[in-house]
């Protein structure tokens, strides 16, 4: 752009035509045509692939844990996690095609300019490049909290918004409609809140970068006419400064953005790791063995068990059912008959005690191997 106002000026020689040419060529590069359009083809199947790995994995994880996972967990969290977890896919595209070219743009601002206009300008080049990633640096980490508690609101709100659709029946039976409306209204206002504060936040950062950026605009214009005044630079070399520094300012904003969906990411691939590192309770012993199934004999043996060792559920429970007889489990609510077959199912195992099929204890058999005889 400064050589051809030059070239258009008479201050340069050349020919203004081919000029133009080279400018189309140059914008078309940078266009959705050049390098983005193979950037895209590139990582389009990445993007995909890793997106679908962590999806396929997650699920996976969480269909192999144990009962006490899924039994004190809500699924609607569970759901959420995995699906704002796929975001942390974006990370190798965040890093590797966007963050990796705008900073080698920095660098090359920062030698071109000082060549073209001395050591000076690259100066405020770097200054100002510095003082915009520093606030965007210590503003985005002091509000991983406020982040946090926006993103716990956000999945209690849905919490609830799932759980009175899918139980409707329930509510209404209950005559506690307006109990769940009122429930979901104070989430949302709730969630609203957080985001409000936490979006001010964020125009708080741009308004600060955005004086930033200026000041070192207006400090490198300054620079650029006072060399014009004393013949070491030409219009056009002002106008190359304007162009430059707004596309110089494209890398530093979105080092900003990079900053803040950075956070917004990981926040939300903590809940899905979380869940990714619990381990099931109940596993197959490196001995198990598949089980053989001859009459269908049930026995429990003093059995006991407990879900969180303040208050035994069942307690030296004993009995003996053969193959082909039927068996009815009755007591009030809570006396353990779920428990019962769940321990039975090898959904949990036993505190105390042996359950046992055709005389082999369940726990010394594999859970999804079995053997008829």
């Amino acid at each position: 752009m400064g050589i051809l106002m030059d070239t258009l000026g008479g201050i340069r020689p050349g020919n203004p035509w081919i000029e133009v040419l080279v400018y189309g060529l140059l914008r078309f590069t940078a266009s959705e045509s050049g390098v983005e359009f193979l950037r895209n083809r590139v990582y389009f199947p990445l993007q995909y692939f890793s997106r679908n790995a962590i999806t396929t994995e997650a699920y996976s994880h969480i269909l192999h844990l144990s009962a006490d996972f899924h039994d004190s967990h809500s699924s609607s969290d569970t759901i959420l996690a995995i699906r704002t977890g796929e975001t942390i896919a974006d990370l190798v595209e965040r890093v590797f095609f966007s963050a990796a070219p705008r900073v080698l743009d920095l660098i090359i601002a920062v030698i071109y300019l000082s060549a073209k206009f001395g050591a000076y300008q690259g100066l405020i080049t770097v200054a100002t490049a510095v003082g915009y990633l520093h606030i965007a640096r210590t503003l985005i980490g002091n509000m991983k909290d406020a982040r946090r508690e926006q993103i716990a609101t956000y999945y209690e709100m849905h919490s609830r918004l799932q759980s009175g659709i899918e139980g409707w029946h329930t509510v209404a039976s209950f005559n506690q409609i307006g109990y769940e409306n009122n429930r979901h209204k104070d989430s949302v206002l709730e969630f609203t809140a957080k985001t409000k504060t936490l979006y001010f936040n964020w125009f708080r950062i741009h308004a600060l970068q955005s004086i930033i950026l200026l000041g070192g605009l207006i400090a490198g214009a300054f620079l650029v006419v006072g060399r014009i005044r004393n013949n070491a630079a030409t219009p056009g070399d002002f106008v190359m400064l304007l162009s430059y520094w707004g596309q110089l300012t494209g890398p530093l904003m979105y080092f900003s953005h990079l900053g803040k969906q950075l956070n917004n990411d990981l926040i939300h691939a903590e809940r899905l790791l979380g869940l990714l590192e619990k381990k099931p309770t109940v596993e197959n012993k490196p001995s198990a063995r598949p089980l053989k199934y001859k009459e269908g004999m049930v026995e429990f043996d003093k059995v006991c068990f407990t879900y969180d060792t303040k208050k035994d559920i069942i307690k030296d429970l004993s009995f003996t059912i053969t193959g082909g007889q039927s068996v009815a489990f009755v007591g009030s609510t809570g006396a353990g008959k779920t428990t019962v077959l769940k321990l039975l199912s090898r959904l949990y195992d036993v505190t105390g005690g042996a359950i046992r099929i055709d005389g082999q204890d369940i726990r010394e058999v594999d859970l999804k191997r079995y053997i008829f005889r």
